[in-house]
């Protein structure tokens, strides 16, 4: 073979208890699908003996929408039986690369964790661009004011569907910054699921999470590729980019 594609999506859907569509790793050591992951699946493929070199990353421009009420994410700590994938349980489990330490999901400052969520203290937070990765053009990301967003976002008619990145931000729930990194918008709130690596957003008024990546896991992915001595990435699918910003984070982190 020339090379291999792993679709490191779809790992979780939409849900009253939402969980991350495509996870870096098995971050907080808690998942109940410790195979369904970036790193993970790199490692069996590995272990299978098919060199990294010729394996390409997937990864996904596109999120989902659930009806919830939730404020952070449960999927990377204990599946519904509805959302989990792989149904072999008598796997065993997969030595992944060291990357955290608890065991649950925290959102980000900006908003308020409900009763199940674990002290952000005693967790390792998964890197999010910075000197080591960058958004475009090489310049070294980080946040600036946003530009004017729509008053209320709504996604309610995305329910239990996937939903393009483009139409997350054509909808005003998350706004595009001037150094090319996405904010919330439109009354949504954003959280950072520290045992996927991967953002999401919520607004409890209106029992709507998007669960989704953005630059910040993009480029936490790509990297791991590239330091990884993977062959690179791939997306489904470029018209679900806002444009070419997500494309040209992931190649600029491959070192493209």
């Amino acid at each position: 073979m020339t090379y291999i594609n792993i679709m490191n999506y779809d790992v979780w859907g939409a849900s009253a208890n939402p969980g991350p569509n495509a996870p870096l790793g098995n971050l907080c050591g808690t998942s109940k699908q410790p195979q369904a992951s970036a790193q993970a699946a790199l490692a069996q493929w590995k272990a299978a003996g098919f060199p990294a070199s010729k394996i390409l990353l997937g990864l996904p421009l596109y999120g989902y929408v659930s009806q919830s009420t939730r404020n952070v994410l449960t999927g990377s700590l204990l599946p519904s039986s509805d959302m989990l994938l792989l149904q072999n349980t008598e796997a065993p489990s997969v030595s992944e690369p060291a990357g955290g330490g608890a065991s649950d999901a925290t959102p980000s400052t900006e908003a308020k964790p409900d009763a199940e969520a674990v002290d952000s203290e005693s967790q390792a937070p998964v890197p999010i661009p910075d000197t080591d990765m960058h958004f475009l053009d090489g310049a070294h990301a980080r946040p600036t004011e946003l530009k004017t967003a729509a008053a209320n976002a709504n996604l309610q008619s995305w329910w239990g569907q996937q939903i393009p990145f483009s139409a997350i931000v054509q909808s005003g729930a998350l706004v595009k910054r001037a150094d090319g990194s996405y904010g919330e918008g439109g009354g949504f709130t954003r959280g950072w699921d520290n045992c996927s690596g991967t953002p999401y957003l919520f607004n409890t008024s209106q029992q709507t999470v998007v669960t989704y990546d953005d630059t910040s896991s993009l480029a936490s992915k790509a990297v791991f590729a590239k330091q990884s001595g993977m062959a690179g990435c791939f997306t489904w699918s470029l018209d679900q980019d806002d444009g070419l910003t997500l494309q040209n984070v992931i190649r600029t982190n491959l070192g493209k």
